[in-house]
């Protein structure tokens, strides 16, 4: 579904909160084994939301839940939001402090604004699959 870059920000949110809540409820295709997000708590600017990756059952991601923090501010949808996993992870986009940078993730560095939340956990889900072999941190760590 492409997103019109006119609505106001609150509009398009909740545009992509609706997304979020009907894959959700329906499977949403590959996205209900993968990815999931959505507001975290009563947040009505619609600042702070939370997402959850779920690892792809061929690499040692499997089984794991990786949980992040996201940050949608005020120039979204012109600016991406930012990411920030709770769950200790290695991959290449994510730095020492669980951030993902932004330079190190295809999807944002190439930012438009009829890009997505759910669009980026993805391209993180993707990147994941990339590196199946990378050493771990033990499942439970957080940052």
């Amino acid at each position: 579904m492409a997103q019109s870059t006119a609505l106001p920000r609150s509009f398009r949110l909740l545009s992509e909160l609706e997304v979020g809540e009907k894959d959700a409820k329906t499977g949403g295709g590959d996205f209900h084994t993968t990815v999931s997000f959505g507001v975290d708590g009563d947040d009505p600017q619609l600042h702070d939301w939370v997402g959850c990756i779920v690892g792809n059952e061929t690499t040692q991601f499997a089984g794991r839940f990786y949980n992040l923090k996201i940050y949608c501010g005020e120039d979204y949808p012109k600016e991406p939001p930012t990411f920030q996993f709770v769950d200790r992870i290695n991959i290449p986009c994510v730095d020492g402090s669980g951030r993902v940078v932004r330079d190190k993730l295809p999807y944002l560095k190439n930012w438009v604004p009829d890009n997505t939340i759910r669009g980026t956990l993805r391209a993180i889900a993707d990147m994941m699959k990339t590196c199946p072999r990378t050493s771990q941190p033990p499942e439970g760590a957080k940052y």
